[in-house]
């Protein structure tokens, strides 16, 4: 079941992104698209993690 959760969490990430992936492979080619999705999956994957540490900061620091 975590499985078809991932699937379907990464099919409506993609689907998100693809109008701007489709730009980008039109204009710069295959290879390129495939860097962007890298590159989306990177800056995804660097926010989710920029919250998690913030939030426990928050929790576990110094409240202002």
């Amino acid at each position: 079941i975590i499985l078809i959760i991932f699937s379907m969490l990464n099919f409506i990430f993609l689907l998100l992104h693809s109008k701007f992936i489709k730009y980008v492979g039109s204009t710069k080619g295959f290879r390129a698209s495939l860097g962007i999705m890298t590159t989306c999956y990177l800056d995804a994957l660097l926010m989710l993690l920029g919250i998690i540490c913030a939030n426990i900061s928050y929790i576990f620091g110094k409240k202002y």
